[in-house]
């Protein structure tokens, strides 16, 4: 919806509302003017950056039986975005989108789910835990709340290979904020020239760049040799403050160490893990395989080793993470492994982690 056509809506639903049709005024859901206790009039509108999606649903606390458990609303496609309005009581109204649909996904580009922050609210609050949005209380939702309008901030940058802007990887922009989880917000899939750019409120984000067939493919289908590209590659924590927005150093995704990486298929334990000298702190990571109950994906790693620069790091077979729902290697069992290695800080303070895609492994 253009900014004029929204405008126009608006301007209708503020004439009812006056006209005694409406009951209330209308802003915006981050902002506008409005009697303290009357019932305001509150316009949603999300415009996802990637393409294939099929609905967009407002979940959250609306004094209704039905808060978190059910769609408060769903959003009515316009112009590439989702709008809707509806009328809240005064005080802040804590939700969340639930976005269905993703045009990189494959198989899964009708059906894949996300929950997301508004990329246009400045407040957030904890989510309530339980809900398959937020496994604990600490993961952001945006507040629909009073007041003027926040400015969007760019947050823009590069993805490369060998240095070379490359166009189809996926870069997610989420939330994250002190005291909360990091949440996905909006995802663009890169252009010809490898650039991408996010608009959102100030506040704390991070980025995530991850290989184009990231959601079409599962871990166990990719080739980290025939690829030769990272995983994923993602950035600290960063603020974005004022109407500057942020321009990121590149994100480089080539990987060319594949062939230093062993051992391959098989192994036994302890087992010494090479992956060859870097002047980057580099982790090993071990992974089980019971993502989603497929076998074929990694979650978050079961056993991460300290930072070396040496080129290998030894593994007894110990699981140490929380994440593990093992505590020891079973043998016959196939693992996955690989490694992760942090960038020094760029002038802005940024840190880009990569990710290598993994191998599987057996231990005997």
């Amino acid at each position: 919806m253009t900014w004029l056509a929204r405008l126009v809506v608006l301007s209708g639903l503020l004439f009812a509302a006056c006209s005694g049709g409406g009951g209330g005024e209308t802003v915006d859901a981050m902002g506008g003017d409005a009697t303290p206790d009357a019932p305001t009039m509150f316009a949603f509108d999300y415009t996802p950056s990637w393409g294939g999606v099929q609905t967009v649903e407002v979940f959250g606390a609306f004094g209704q039986a039905t808060d978190w458990t059910m769609p408060f609303m769903t959003l009515t496609a316009a112009a590439g975005g989702y709008t809707g309005t509806a009328m809240l009581s005064p005080g802040p109204h804590p939700y969340i989108l639930h976005v269905v649909g993703d045009g990189d996904a494959g198989g899964r580009a009708a059906t894949l789910s996300r929950y997301a922050v508004d990329p246009a609210s400045v407040a957030v609050t904890s989510c309530p835990a339980g809900p398959s949005y937020s496994a604990t209380a600490m993961n952001p939702c945006a507040v629909a709340q009073l007041g003027p309008t926040a400015p969007r901030q760019h947050i823009h940058g590069r993805v490369v290979k060998a240095g070379v802007g490359v166009a189809g990887f996926l870069v997610s922009l989420d939330r994250a904020e002190t005291g909360y989880g990091s949440y996905f917000v909006d995802r663009v899939t890169t252009g010809a020239d490898g650039t991408y750019d996010f608009q959102a409120a100030a506040g704390a984000y991070r980025l995530i760049v991850q290989h184009p067939q990231f959601e079409s493919s599962n871990d166990a289908q990719l080739s980290p040799d025939t690829l030769g590209i990272v995983r994923q590659i993602q950035t600290n924590a960063f603020t974005v403050e004022g109407e500057a927005g942020i321009a990121l150093s590149d994100a480089e995704v080539g990987f060319p160490d594949y062939a230093k990486l062993m051992p391959r298929t098989t192994g036994t334990l302890p087992t010494t893990f090479m992956f060859g000298n870097s002047t980057d702190a580099t982790q090993l990571q071990v992974y089980g395989t019971a993502k989603a109950g497929t076998g074929d994906e990694i979650g978050s790693a079961w056993f991460v080793s300290a930072a070396v620069k040496n080129g290998s790091a030894i593994f007894d077979g110990t699981f140490t993470t929380a994440q593990a729902t093992e505590t020891v290697v079973a043998k016959g069992e196939r693992y996955f492994w690989g490694i992760q290695r942090a960038a020094p800080a760029d002038v802005n303070g940024i840190i880009w982690t990569t990710q290598s895609l993994v191998y599987p492994l057996t231990w005997n």
